[in-house]
């Protein structure tokens, strides 16, 4: 196999591996969001029901993570903002304390992922990394692994 192809190979396995990776990540910490609304390491600003976020609101953590947006039952619901500390931002529609609907995240290094998400999902999402590698999802599905990636699977 040419080296050309071994390395674009090598590149795209690592973005997409990323990309899984920090879907992973922000879905676990997406749902430890809703574990520790009740903890006393945050400070709310906003309406609320039932003494729980619901309306329009701002949650600050001490670690430095910021939601601004809807709520609804104390779950992030409708459109908002949620913000790292790492620099991290992710603006678009939630339901249930899930990406879903149409939003954008992106990173300090200029990736992006634009697009519809289903329960905290990729569905219909372009994602373009800081060297423009460019990855789409359709239906959930990734469409242009094999575009990219011009490489023999069997060779080693």
């Amino acid at each position: 196999m040419p080296s050309f192809y071994k390395n674009t190979c090598m590149r795209l396995a690592h973005s997409i591996l990323s990309i899984i990776a920090v879907a992973a990540i922000l879905l676990l910490d997406t749902t430890a969001v809703g574990a520790t609304e009740n903890n006393s390491l945050k400070n709310y600003t906003g309406s609320q029901q039932n003494n729980v976020p619901h309306g329009k609101g701002t949650m600050t953590w001490l670690d430095g993570r910021k939601y601004s947006g809807d709520w609804k039952n104390g779950k992030h619901h409708g459109y908002g903002t949620y913000r790292w500390p790492g620099g991290e931002v992710y603006r678009g529609q939630w339901q249930n304390n899930l990406w879903h609907g149409q939003g954008t995240y992106s990173k300090p290094d200029g990736s992006i992922m634009t697009g519809e998400w289903r329960d905290g999902n990729f569905w219909n999402v372009i994602s373009i990394g800081p060297g423009d590698e460019k990855m789409e999802w359709k239906n959930g599905i990734p469409t242009n692994a094999a575009e990219l990636c011009q490489c023999d699977p069997e060779a080693n």
